[in-house]
């Protein structure tokens, strides 16, 4: 089933709760953040957004360098962080009530550390969501998509195993992994097409033959409600 863009982010503003009754955009409103690293082994990293667009990529030299931009005022985000033990509680979330009446604007851009061991939560009600997370030391990803377009990367060469979830409502999916890395990945979706690249059919997964199997794999698990899904290994 292919949607269309324009039918994609209808569905999406309709999932949001869009509403001619909300609040009024403003002028656009502009923050940056910055959390450090400190003496934590591990960070679990939680990133909750009602609708917009998310950019998430590795290469920052803190814990995260993030930039915001808004026009409703009550998005702005809260960017908080907890250490507890050996491990660090990074949480990024928004108001995810107050809807917009008209031309709205709500745009992440987070650089995580590459080298801090991970594990990631995504969840957005709507709008399109991009990952570029293969240069991050990952120990688990999990995203989960109201209604939009959701692009993860995972290409790299990973320093552990991990397992990877991802879950959608009503859209389009597509990962990409590495070539060159033993996968994985299972799909399913209840309206939709599905297809995969790169990787062979093997009962009810599909797995990169063409690597021998090691110490380290990305297990793969994506879901969808109505629209596309796309596995592509390069």
């Amino acid at each position: 089933m292919k949607l269309t863009r324009s039918v994609i982010l209808t569905v999406a503003c309709l999932a949001a709760g869009c509403s001619f009754d909300g609040v009024k955009p403003g002028p656009t409103e502009r923050l940056h953040q910055v959390v450090e690293l400190d003496k934590t082994e591990r960070t679990r990293v939680s990133l909750r957004m009602g609708g917009g667009e998310l950019e998430v990529k590795g290469g920052a030299a803190a814990l995260l360098e993030g930039d915001f931009s808004y026009n409703v005022p009550q998005w702005k985000p809260s960017v908080t962080y907890r250490a507890n033990g050996s491990e660090g509680d990074l949480g990024v979330s928004q108001d995810t009530e107050t809807r917009a009446a008209g031309e709205s604007e709500n745009h992440w851009q987070l650089k995580l550390n590459d080298m801090m061991p991970m594990d990631i939560e995504v969840h957005v009600g709507a709008g399109e969501v991009h990952l570029t997370l293969g240069t991050l030391n990952l120990r688990r990803v999990a995203v989960e998509m109201g209604a939009g377009e959701v692009d993860v990367d995972l290409r790299g060469q990973p320093r552990a195993s991990y397992k990877v979830s991802v879950h959608g409502g009503v859209g389009s999916a597509t990962i990409h992994v590495p070539a060159s890395v033993p996968i994985a990945a299972s799909a399913s979706g209840g309206i939709g097409s599905i297809s995969v690249e790169g990787l062979e059919k093997q009962g009810d997964r599909w797995v990169n033959a063409k690597v021998p199997a090691g110490p380290v794999t990305i297990d793969l698990d994506v879901q969808g409600g109505v629209g596309e899904i796309r596995i592509v290994a390069e």
